[in-house]
This record gives structure tokens, sequence and C-alpha cells, in this order.
């Protein structure tokens, strides 16, 4: 099966330099570490020594000249309206006050890839397809080189008349257009039968129109009609995400074998029911968490280094799997600055407490690592 998509594997060599250089940035901002508690943070510790000698002048050098290598992936959330009701999901499907707006989202865009950054990844707090800025935001993304990685849930594009009425035009018009300027897109696909999934996700399941199809193997699948015209116009940029569910293993491994018949790029990920879910994670054990550690997309921890993390209110986190409902994965940083400027630059480097975060890999909102503990002492 197909894993993440290849704008997502980034050269090992091309990290570390990405590394340094943002963290060389973070010590030239005075954001100390204090005593370094994680890997990130005793391997860093003499360049931060280093620059601590360094002169203001030549922080402001060593700032200048690290800036254009100091991202590789610039993930943002768009507001949060959704019209799916998934049970397990972390946010409340409205939207925000005090988002960011288009003019402020496009130079948080400019400014992360003026940084670096190769690609716009949008892992939805609500889904971005609803978004009226959607066509906009990939536009100039493209513009400035980057490649975009959406996740959706496909609903819209399965809808051709509900599409029309939102966008204008045909689905199929909207992904040769996105496809062409670079655009990924990753399916939520969590069951192979239509009643389950629809009911996975909160809807009534005459919303979810899909095709049933029968693979190779046997195999017979309800897949939504989205992720169909997409795979139709440019397979090489579609994929599905899916969330290995305590229980599900029968299930997960009928999709995985779709995925694989249909050379679908995949996004595996365990369930981490937090935000008002309740902030519980659910352990996978014996051979089906094996089974699942062979496909898991697990990048998030090891991506502190070389992304930026913006919420849909401007505030900076270091992960999109922190909950934008809970403060405890921010710090106080922003890209809104007193002044009314955007400066991406100096909400990534300027908080103390989300540097401490970052560097050690440690913070009381992450769950992955909780899960990942269960997991691994699993028989």
């Amino acid at each position: 099966m197909r894993g993440l998509f290849p704008v997502l594997r980034f050269d090992a060599a091309e990290k570390a330099l990405v590394e340094r250089n943002f963290a060389r940035i973070t010590f030239c901002f005075d954001s100390g570490l204090g005593v370094p508690s994680g890997p990130a943070a005793v391997r860093l510790a003499p360049l931060e020594r280093e620059v601590k000698e360094h002169s203001e002048v030549r922080r402001q050098e060593v700032i200048e000249y690290s800036s254009g290598r100091s991202l590789l992936l610039l993930a943002l959330f768009f507001p949060g309206r959704c019209d799916a009701d998934c049970p397990a999901c972390y946010t409340n499907r409205r939207l925000r006050n005090g988002t960011l707006t288009l003019e402020e989202r496009l130079a948080v865009i400019e400014q992360g890839a003026r940084l670096g950054a190769k690609v716009m990844y949008v892992p939805g707090e609500g889904e971005p397809t609803l978004d009226r800025f959607l066509r906009s935001t990939i536009d100039f993304a493209f513009a400035f080189g980057m490649s975009s990685v959406l996740f959706t849930n496909g609903l819209l594009l399965s809808d051709s008349r509900s599409w029309r009425s939102v966008h204008g035009q045909a689905p199929e018009e909207f992904l040769e257009w996105a496809f062409e300027r670079g655009v990924h897109l990753y399916f939520k696909y969590w069951h192979t039968r239509s009643e389950e999934f629809s009911q996975m996700m909160g809807i009534p399941v005459e919303r979810l129109i899909t095709e049933r199809i029968r693979l190779c193997s046997g195999l017979r699948a309800d897949v939504p009609l989205g992720i169909l015209r997409a795979r139709e116009i440019a397979s090489e940029r579609v994929g599905i995400q899916i969330v290995a569910w305590d229980g599900f293993e029968p299930e997960f491994r009928r999709i995985t074998a779709l995925a694989r018949e249909l050379e679908l790029y995949s996004y595996v990920e365990r369930p981490l029911n937090a935000g008002r879910c309740g902030g519980t994670a659910t352990a996978l054990t014996g051979t089906y968490a094996r089974y699942v550690q062979e496909y898991l997309s697990q990048q998030q921890c090891e991506r502190f280094l070389y992304s930026a993390v913006v919420l849909a209110d401007g505030r900076i986190t270091v992960c999109p799997a922190f909950s934008p409902l809970d403060r405890r994965g921010c710090g106080t940083a922003s890209v809104r600055m007193p002044d009314g400027r955007i400066d991406l630059l100096s909400a990534l480097h300027s908080d103390s407490e989300l540097s401490r975060t970052r560097f050690s890999g440690l913070n009381a909102a992450c769950l992955c690592k909780a899960v990942q503990r269960r997991s691994n002492r699993s028989p």
C-alpha cells in the first residue's frame, strides 16, 4: 500500500539543515530553553551556547542568513465549519470568531514560502472544501511554488449538485484545476459499508454518495464518488485517511486491501479522542497493533523542528494533533502582532514556552505519546 504522498517525504540531510537553521533562529531570538529535556534540545545545546555568544548585530545577520531555509512545511488550519459531525472529532464544527482574514492568511502563506516551506498542509479543523477562499488560497500557494495537501471528508466532492451550489462549477472541473496547481487530497475513508461509515461521520446515509465496486480480490466496497472522480483525473494525487479504531481489525484490513488494489496513497493514524471527546486516547493491542504499526503515518513529532502550525485564529502550536480547543498545545504566540502586522517568523521563535515544547517534544496536551506507550506494551 502506498503511504505518504511523496511531497511529504523530505530528505534527511535537508531536514537536518532546516532543523539547525530553525534552532539557530530561535536561539537568536533569545527564547532560552533552560535545561534541555529532550533529544533535540540535548543535540542542539552546543549550537545554543554558540549563538548566545554572538553580538546583537551578529544575531540579526544569522537570522537573515538562516531564515530562508528554516521551514519545510506550513500547516494551516481553516475556519471550523464542517458538513459532517464525526463523534470522534476534536472540533465543534462551528466557524470561529477572530479567524484570519483572507489577506492575513495569504500573508502567512507568503511568509511561510519565504522561510522555505515547500508544502501547505491543511489538516482540517472543519471541512476545507466549504471554505469560500479555497481557490484563492490554493492559487496563492502555487504561485509561491508550494504544493498543497488537503484533508477532506469528500462529501461535497461526491455531490455534484451541492458542489455547484457552493462553487459554481462541476466537481470534476475543480479537481482538474486543483491538480494542475499541485494539490494532493486525502479523503476520509473509515468503512467499506455506507451505513457504518455514515454513522461514524454523524450524518444520514443518504448524504454519503458512494458507488459499490468489486475488487479483484472479491471484496465489495462502497467508495465515495469523490474518491473515484479524483482518482480518474489524477490517481497520483489521491489518498485516503484511515483510522485504526479499537476493535476494528477486520475492517481495517479490508480498507488497506482496497487501498492497495486501487493504488491509493494512505494516511493511517490511531484515534485521538480529544477536545470535545474528553481527551482520551485509545491504545491497540496484540496482532492488530503490530499490523497497524506497519502502516502508521507517524510524522508529527519529527516535524516539530521543520514545520509551522498556524491555527485558524492565528495562534501558533507545534503540532496539528493538539486540539484547537485546548490551549495547552499552544503558547501565547500569534502571527498577529500588536501593531496589526502578520509576522510568522517572530511568532515561531519569540515564545519561550512554545520553544521549550518544540525542542523537548513533550507537552501536557499531547496524546500521541500516551497511545504509543500503551500500544508498545501490548502483548
